[in-house]
C-alpha cells in the first residue's frame, strides 16, 4: 500500500486512489510516521492544510526525531496564513536539530508569503552562502527570484545564469533549463521582448534537451506556456505532442497542470472561451494555490468580466502560499499594477492608490529600466 499510495499521489497525481491507499494502511499500524506523512503530503496537494496539519502532529507525537515532519508542519501552517504558528514550529525545530537544512529554507518562504522581501532575501543569502554546494545553488535560485521580484532585473539573471552554469556542470540540466526558462520571463515580461525570450529559450533546449532528460522531470508544461505566452502556439503544441509519447505522460494522463497548458494555447490561438474554462479548471485544482490564478485573471479580462479579473487578481495577491517567490517573480509586480488599473477605471482611487502605492514599495529599488513604468504609476 505504501508503494500504491506513493505511485497514485506523487507519478500519477491520483489523489483519490493515495488517500485510499494510505489509509488503509493507517487503519492497521495507525502510528506509521511514514503513512503520516506522506498522507499529508497528498492532502497538501489537494490543498487540504489543516488535514496535513493534523496528520504531521499526529506523526510528530508517534515520533519527535524525525526533522522533516517539523518543517513540513511549518509550511501547513504556513499555506493556511498561521505564519506565527509556522514560526513557532520552526523556532521548536532549530532548538532540536540544529543547523537543520530545511529550516532556513522554510523561514524564508514565510517571509516571502508574508511578502517581507528584505527578510526572504536576507535568507536567501545567507543559503546561498552554505559551505554546502547544494544548499548554496539552492539559495542562489531562490535569491534570484526573490531579487527579480523586487525589479531588480540585472541581478536577478546574473544569479539565473549562474544557476544555468553550476547545474549544468552538477549533471542537473532540468536546473539548468528551469533557469533559462526564468530569464526568457524576464525579456517576455518585464522588457516586452518575445523574439529575444524565444530566442533564449530556443538556445536553451539545444543546450539542454528535453528528450536527453529523465522523463519524469522533462518541464514540457514550463516551457509550452512560455512560448504560448510569447506568441507561439504552434511550436507550444509540438512540445505537448512530444511530452504525450513518453511514459511517464501516458501513466499521469492529463492532469490539471497539463490543462492550464492548453488554456494557455487556447488563449495564444484567440480562443478565449475554450482558454477561460482549462485555466479555470487548472487554477482550482493544481497544488499550487496561486500560480494559475493570473492567467485566469487575463482570460476574465478578454472576456469582458472585468468584476471576475478584480477578484482574481486580488485572490492572488493576497492567497498565501509557501513558494509564493517563484510566481511572484514572474507576476506580483503587474498584478499590482493591473489592480490598480482596473480599480481605476471602475472610478474606485482608493483601492488604485493602494495597489498602485504597493508597487512602488515593492520597487522601491528596481533597476533603472523600470523607471518609466514607475513614473506612470506615480502619475
Amino acid at each position: 500500500n505504501q508503494m500504491l499510495g506513493s505511485h497514485a499521489g506523487f507519478v500519477q497525481a491520483n489523489y483519490a486512489s493515495a488517500v485510499d491507499a494510505y489509509n488503509r494502511i493507517l487503519q492497521r499500524y495507525p502510528d506509521d510516521v511514514r503513512a503520516l506523512s506522506n498522507l499529508g503530503a497528498v492532502h497538501a496537494a489537494r490543498r487540504e492544510y489543516a488535514v496535513q496539519e493534523s496528520l504531521l502532529v499526529r506523526a510528530i507525537a508517534v515520533d519527535s526525531s524525525v526533522s522533516s515532519l517539523y518543517t513540513a508542519l511549518a509550511y501547513a501552517h504556513l499555506n493556511q496564513g498561521d505564519y506565527n504558528a509556522a514560526r513557532r514550529v520552526l523556532d521548536k525545530a532549530d532548538r532540536r536539530f540544529p543547523g537543520l537544512r530545511g529550516s532556513r529554507l522554510a523561514a524564508m518562504s514565510v517571509a516571502a508569503s508574508k511578502q517581507d522581501w528584505a527578510a526572504a532575501e536576507r535568507e536567501a543569502r545567507a543559503r546561498a552562502t552554505a559551505r554546502d554546494s547544494s544548499v548554496a545553488l539552492d539559495g542562489v535560485e531562490t535569491l534570484a527570484n526573490i531579487v527579480m521580484t523586487q525589479g531588480r532585473l540585472a541581478e536577478a539573471e546574473q544569479h539565473f545564469r549562474r544557476v544555468a552554469a553550476l547545474g549544468g556542470r552538477g549533471g542537473s540540466e532540468t536546473r539548468s533549463l528551469a533557469a533559462a526558462v526564468r530569464i526568457a520571463y524576464v525579456q517576455l515580461r518585464y522588457r516586452h521582448s518575445p523574439a529575444v525570450a524565444i530566442s533564449t529559450i530556443n538556445t536553451a533546449l539545444a543546450r539542454y534537451p528535453l528528450a536527453k532528460m529523465d522523463e519524469s522531470e522533462r518541464p514540457y508544461d514550463e516551457v509550452a506556456r512560455l512560448y504560448a505566452d510569447a506568441g507561439q502556439p504552434d511550436r507550444a503544441l509540438e512540445i505537448i505532442t512530444e511530452a504525450t509519447r513518453t511514459r511517464a505522460d501516458r501513466q499521469r494522463g492529463t492532469d490539471d497542470n497539463r490543462r492550464w497548458t492548453a488554456g494557455a494555447i487556447a488563449m495564444a490561438e484567440r480562443r478565449p472561451w475554450e482558454g477561460e474554462i482549462e485555466i479555470h479548471g487548472a487554477a482550482e485544482g493544481i497544488p499550487c494555490p496561486i500560480c494559475a490564478l493570473l492567467d485566469l485573471a487575463r482570460a476574465y479580462e478578454v472576456a469582458g468580466k472585468p468584476d471576475s479579473a478584480i477578484a482574481t487578481y486580488e485572490r492572488y495577491v493576497h492567497t498565501p502560499w509557501q513558494r509564493r517567490y517563484e510566481t511572484d517573480a514572474l507576476e506580483l509586480g503587474f498584478a499590482l499594477k493591473r489592480l490598480g488599473e482596473l480599480y481605476q477605471s471602475q472610478n474606485d482611487r482608493t483601492k488604485a492608490a493602494a495597489q498602485y502605492t504597493a508597487l512602488l514599495q515593492l520597487w522601491k529599488g528596481a533597476d533603472a529600466e523600470l523607471e518609466p513604468l514607475l513614473a506612470d504609476v506615480r502619475r
